[in-house]
């Protein structure tokens, strides 16, 4: 059952609402202000009804209280994770915490990290609700639903329980991917790991894969517009569809990776570059392949699995399509009535027309 938490803490607050419920005015003395005082008592009544009672009626509850006081910090005992949270989420913790020794194993050993070092997990109703608490200068975009903090280990969860369609699936999967950044952060020992493969790994580990993801590689691959990888290695673009593009090549060429060569060289590369070397030459090293033969590779596949059955599914090519076929159409139906007609002119001298039985008007059936 959800908790709510109501405030009225504001002193202009109390004392708008004392002016609307307290009777101020002095014995056996008429009120100065215009109106009736029972009118406004009612409807001062109503506007704290609502306030109260809209998020409960909505479905949405009112938002976690994050002072320091009703905030909790709990060690798991699966794995090496430490919890802060609002008392109230509680109960999400605990579904969090239930696979967290599974995660952790999984980012280990596919990562090739010996020791798991502890991580501080935040879960809050806002990112930015982190930085707050702990008197540190914002760094995350107003619309994070997560971030991770690999120089510090941390990983923080966005959970504000008035977001609309916001699942338990979503916030583990935000989860898993935010400490999957972390997980390659002390993989690498802090050394530079393209974003690319940064982002894709975080992909598919949290298992975000997506068919609107899908068709937007595909119709990429089939009109030649699939962003080099060497782009992508400081950082993604900021438009929005570009930046859906970058996610999307990101999960697949890792995956692709990871399917040619196994898990393996994936923890291989990691620990070479965790010992310095440069992120391309371990590529070399643990696939016997260039990173740009894999790209290569990786690209050709991509080309031969979507042909022109991804460009049907361009909703231009379908609009285009649709306009011509109409253009044909209208082409095909005016050629015809014009062969009609074509053929009343010629046929018109033939006509066996008798002017005695059919006279005109006004003309005598006699000739």
């Amino acid at each position: 059952m959800a908790d709510f938490v109501f405030r009225f803490t504001d002193p202009g607050l109390l004392s708008a609402l004392s002016e609307v419920f307290v009777d101020r005015s002095p014995p056996n003395k008429a009120r100065t202000k215009p109106g009736h005082p029972i009118a406004a008592r009612l409807v001062g009544w109503l506007l704290v009804l609502v306030a109260v009672f809209a998020p409960v009626l909505s479905g949405q509850p009112a938002r976690a209280d994050v002072r320091p006081d009703r905030m909790t910090e709990r060690s798991s005992e699966r794995s090496p994770l430490d919890y802060h949270f609002p008392t109230q989420y509680a109960p999400a913790i605990d579904l969090l915490d239930k696979n967290s020794d599974k995660i952790v194993g999984r980012l280990a050993g596919g990562l090739g990290i010996e020791s798991f070092p502890t991580v501080q997990v935040w879960v809050l109703p806002q990112v930015d609700d982190y930085f707050e608490l702990n008197g540190r200068p914002d760094r995350s975009p107003k619309w994070a639903i997560g971030l991770s903090l690999g120089d510090q280990r941390t990983v923080i969860v966005a959970r504000d329980t008035r977001m609309p369609g916001q699942a338990q699936d979503d916030i583990d999967k935000t989860f898993v991917h935010e400490l999957t950044h972390v997980a390659i952060d002390i993989a690498s020992r802090g050394h530079h790991v393209p974003h690319w493969f940064n982002e894709g790994y975080a992909l598919m580990q949290a298992a975000e894969w997506t068919p609107e993801r899908a068709e937007k590689l595909s119709r990429a691959a089939a009109t030649g517009a699939l962003i080099p990888l060497h782009q992508l290695n400081a950082s993604f673009p900021n438009h929005q569809n570009v930046a859906s593009l970058a996610y999307a090549e990101s999960f697949d060429f890792v995956r692709f990776i990871q399917k040619r060569h196994g898990d393996r060289a994936i923890a291989g590369i990691m620990d070479d570059v965790g010992r310095g070397i440069a992120f391309d030459k371990a590529v070399d090293r643990s696939t016997g392949e260039s990173l740009a033969s894999l790209e290569g590779a990786w690209r050709k596949g991509l080309s031969d699995n979507t042909s022109w059955v991804a460009l049907l599914r361009d909703d231009f090519t379908i609009f285009f399509g649709m306009a011509l076929i109409f253009a044909i159409g209208w082409f095909v139906r005016r050629r015809r009535n014009n062969q009609k007609y074509e053929s009343l002119d010629e046929g018109a001298g033939q006509w066996d027309y008798d002017d005695s039985r059919y006279p005109l008007p006004g003309e005598s059936g006699d000739s």
